[in-house]
């Protein structure tokens, strides 16, 4: 498995007087959707999960999936130390799901998956059957940023959940959304 760090990164071309200050850059990405998805890991009997925006598809051929993880999560540690994750797909009426592993839901803040139906991934990684897909992988790169990592995964198994039919739950400008009707 390979790790880089900002120092293994060709040197930036521009000085820091042209970068862009932080509440710029958030406003330029609330007008970009994206699907909502949740990230889960195991190690040792510990679970652990998180919601992620940042999930991205890289490469179909070998297939690679990509995420960010800030490094003072539950979730990154047990990734980080496993070596494994399973990335979830979201339908619209899962929103109750989603404030759960978002840590919105204080009553389950501990023990995010008390109640909720799972199976157990071939990389032990927790499978949350009920979703619209899942993904099941293993860390094979990385990229370490400013107090952020993105894990790249090779995708070791997938499949469509019990929720497969269901329309995708879309983050946009800090609302959920859904999405609308096909326009071509």
């Amino acid at each position: 498995m390979n790790t880089r760090t900002s120092s293994d990164r060709p040197a930036r071309r521009a000085g820091p007087e042209a970068q862009i200050p932080p509440d710029l850059f958030r406003q330029v990405f609330r007008h970009w959707p994206s699907g909502v998805a949740i990230v889960t890991s195991r190690l040792a009997g510990e679970r652990r999960g998180m919601v992620v925006s940042s999930l991205c598809s890289l490469s179909a051929e070998p297939p690679l999936i990509a995420f960010s993880a800030r490094r003072e999560t539950r979730t990154h540690r047990v990734v980080e130390a496993s070596g494994v994750f399973a990335a979830h797909l979201l339908g619209q009426d899962q929103v109750d799901l989603l404030r759960r592993f978002a840590g919105l839901d204080r009553v389950h803040d501990d023990e995010r998956f008390a109640g909720v139906a799972t199976i157990a991934a071939a990389t032990g990684a927790p499978i949350l059957p009920d979703a619209v897909a899942w993904i099941d992988c293993q860390v094979v790169d990385r990229l370490e940023g400013a107090g952020f990592t993105l894990f790249v995964g090779e995708v070791l198994a997938a499949a469509l959940g019990s929720q497969a039919d269901d329309p995708p739950l879309l983050y946009l400008q800090r609302t959920l959304r859904r999405l609308g009707p096909a326009i071509g």
